[in-house]
């Protein structure tokens, strides 16, 4: 399934976000990410938001069901963008957040942004997860063996064998237990605001 563009939400779809929104004035698609569906940053007379939606229909829909089911679990205390409307009604899979000023998170060595960062994965680990939540480890080891299997095909020497390494030495059981963990940590998904450079966990916890 492709990006989508705004415009491919049918018209009661929009008139429900617009409930939220107020009405959109504009509508930029958001071409980052591997999540197919619509993503995109509104205005409206309400302010910016992030809207994030696919057809109930779509291969990804229980993807974007996880996503809506973790994201109203959160704390009020993870610093994770306002899920303001999130509902599974006329066929479609529809999130809207408030839209972070923000850019992506610097994760090199000695970055100022890394202690913000820990500080917002702290809260996330300190999050109990929500009844019949999945275990990440299920889709952890997964994860695991493909990444053994594509590193097979390289040659031997760095950096391949830092990559076999990192693979070989983690354990998924270090990851059991009732709290959430963000397993998809990149600096797309963390972001730095604009202000105080207070870090933020990206609008998804997939």
């Amino acid at each position: 399934m492709d990006k989508l563009q705004w415009e491919s939400l049918p018209p009661n779809r929009v008139a429900a976000i617009e409930k939220v929104t107020g009405p959109v004035v504009k509508a930029e698609s958001w071409t980052s990410g591997l999540m197919p569906g619509l993503t995109a940053v509104v205005h409206a007379a309400n302010g910016r938001y992030f809207v994030k939606a696919a057809p109930a229909t779509s291969p990804a829909a229980g993807l974007y069901e996880r996503e809506m089911t973790a994201t109203a679990a959160l704390p009020a205390n993870v610093p994770a963008p306002w899920l303001r409307y999130s509902p599974g009604e006329g066929g479609w899979l529809v999130m809207v957040f408030d839209c972070l000023d923000a850019r992506d998170a610097d994760l090199s060595p000695g970055s100022p942004d890394l202690d913000g960062v820990l500080v917002a994965l702290a809260a996330i680990s300190a999050a109990p997860a929500w009844s019949a939540a999945p275990p990440v480890t299920t889709n952890v080891t997964a994860l695991q063996a493909k990444a053994a299997a594509l590193l097979a095909r390289q040659p031997g020497g760095q950096p391949w064998g830092m990559y076999r390494a990192a693979v070989d030495c983690f354990d998924p059981a270090a990851l059991a237990g009732a709290w959430l963990v963000h397993y998809d940590l990149h600096p797309g998904n963390l972001k730095i605001a604009a202000r105080a450079g207070r870090s933020w966990i990206e609008y998804r916890m997939s």
